[in-house]
């Protein structure tokens, strides 16, 4: 298959995601990526290791900026807060090339692609 078309296949099946599938979608991928940029870390790739982590950075702002800080939820400003501190622990993990903060960045938003996932579930029956 021609990378365009690939590429096509893609955008199409991301763009027929419900919103629920797509920040599944998300959360998946930014956990997936932290465990490469750990063990990029372990490995002294930090080039590497900085790839990935640009990456859920890029992810965890697309999702506080999807945030509709105007509704009245209480778990909105609680969400945007976490998001925040998630991204600053993951700019001191690639600063310091210490996999601490990658950890617990990872601990957080897979307990959030869980909540959701259980949501999303509990919703579609």
């Amino acid at each position: 298959m021609s990378q365009s078309l690939t590429r096509r296949y893609q955008t199409d099946a991301v763009l027929s995601m419900t919103p629920e599938q797509l920040l599944l979608k998300l959360y998946e991928h930014a956990v997936r990526k932290l465990a490469e940029a750990r063990q990029r870390m372990i490995a002294r790739d930090p080039a590497g290791a900085g790839a990935a982590l640009s990456r859920v950075i890029a992810i965890v702002g697309a999702l506080r900026a999807a945030l509709d800080l105007d509704v009245e939820a209480q778990a909105v400003p609680l969400l945007d807060r976490l998001y925040a501190t998630v991204n600053d622990w993951l700019i001191e993990a690639n600063l310091r090339q210490e996999p601490e903060p990658i950890e617990a960045s990872q601990r957080i938003l897979s307990t959030l692609k869980e909540g959701w996932d259980g949501a999303v579930r509990t919703a579609s029956r």
